[in-house]
């Protein structure tokens, strides 16, 4: 079977051949600049070079804005971008394209960038200081704050449409606000949470990957979240790999390796291979995928990859 194939008989709860790995990396800013072609092709030197069997198509079509958010009322500068706007053709032609050249034969998955992180984009503000910001002029001014979510949401869930147009298998939804020396609990409920269930309730006929981002990521606020594969920071958080997949019982775990630094960025071969001996030992084999806890350095040399996958086959 297609490695493809391998990976939809996992996430079915079937017999299937052997452990899938998925990585990704953010793609060099000269790829981004240079247009769509360039980002296609570098999707499907990755899927070459690695021979993973899960690629995430990154989205780089963020809803970034070059004025940044100074008062509270300037929330209110945030609105929906038109249904025919250039990021989402952009994005959409991006998938389309790269599926095509790779005929079926790996797992897809489309990132969505969720109603945080799509916020913090358009805040012009660096994830470090916008909810911070978000929370203080949200006691200042809550009913432009609550429009600018409104609006964001709207933005993510055409993004969503647009990828639920193309044949992906799926869809990664990368999630931030959940970490629990961000955003207090009550605050995500209110202003977070009803606007992510709303995004993902709108996936059609796709399996989620739900994406914990950050460190610290309070797990009790994801119990209600619709998805089939979940993936969080193990190594600079709460929960390590045994604890999460305790935690979610009926779902299949994505990652096992640290993202920034660790054996797969800067250890050797013997101390890849003690590593994913370990991680095999210590796993649920029958629901889990080879990952990281988020993206692997832009400058990561791809064999490494490659060595990570073909060790867990």
């Amino acid at each position: 079977m297609s490695k493809r194939e391998n990976v939809i008989k996992l996430l079915n709860k079937e017999t299937f051949d052997y452990t899938p790995a998925g990585f990704w990396i953010h793609f060099p800013k000269e790829i981004i600049e240079s247009g769509i072609e360039a980002q296609v092709q570098a999707h499907l030197q990755f899927a070459e070079q690695t021979q993973v069997d899960v690629l995430k198509i990154m989205n780089e079509n963020e809803f970034r804005r070059s004025t940044p958010i100074v008062r509270a009322s300037d929330w209110a500068h945030i609105k929906p971008l038109a249904t025919n706007d250039q990021k989402f053709r952009n994005q959409k032609e991006i998938i389309e394209r790269t599926l095509e050249a790779l005929d079926e034969q790996v797992y897809t998955l489309g990132t969505i960038h969720g109603v945080m992180a799509s916020l913090s984009h358009s805040s012009g503000h660096s994830y470090s200081h916008s909810p911070q910001l978000l929370i203080q002029h949200a006691l200042e001014n809550k009913t432009a704050v609550l429009d600018a979510i409104k609006a964001t949401t709207e933005n993510v869930l055409y993004m969503l449409e647009m990828t639920n147009q193309t044949a992906v298998d799926g869809i990664y939804y990368a999630q931030l606000g959940a970490e629990k020396d961000r955003l207090p609990r009550e605050f995500f409920e209110e202003f977070i949470k009803p606007y992510d269930l709303m995004i993902l309730k709108a996936v059609q006929d796709k399996k989620i990957f739900l994406h914990m981002c950050k460190e610290h990521v309070d797990f009790d606020r994801f119990k209600d979240y619709p998805a089939d594969v979940v993936n969080w920071a193990i190594h600079e958080g709460d929960y390590d790999l045994a604890a999460g997949t305790d935690y979610f019982k009926d779902k299949i775990i994505l990652g096992g390796l640290d993202d920034r630094s660790g054996v797969l960025v800067d250890g050797s071969k013997n101390e890849i291979d003690e590593a994913l001996t370990a991680l095999k030992e210590q796993s649920d084999l029958s629901r889990f995928i080879l990952g990281a806890d988020c993206t692997l350095p832009t400058t990561i040399n791809y064999e490494r990859i490659r060595y990570a996958v073909e060790h867990v086959k």
